[in-house]
């Protein structure tokens, strides 16, 4: 999922995020995953999807050096959507 730069900060991520997560719920998912380049990578538009995803409730879980590319470091981030 992505938003592009020039529409950013408009809330349609955010209100795309809830969709995808009402929707997850109905179904019975408990957990959300999301991959993204960890700080290791040094990327400043990856910190502002970092801090995205941890203003909209998810944590860092594990970082993968080597999953896409060492220089670009995975970074597993979790929210649980409803509690069991």
């Amino acid at each position: 999922m992505a938003i592009a730069a020039d529409v950013r900060g408009k809330g349609l991520g955010s209100r795309l995020l809830a969709h995808s997560e009402e929707w997850l719920r109905e179904r019975g998912v408990e957990f959300l995953q999301v991959k993204t380049v960890a700080a290791t990578g040094q990327s400043a538009e990856y910190e502002q999807t970092r801090k995205y995803y941890e203003t909209h409730g998810f944590t860092p879980l594990e970082i993968f050096p080597d999953l896409w590319d060492p220089r670009n470091p995975a970074l597993q981030c979790i929210k649980r959507l409803h509690a069991v």
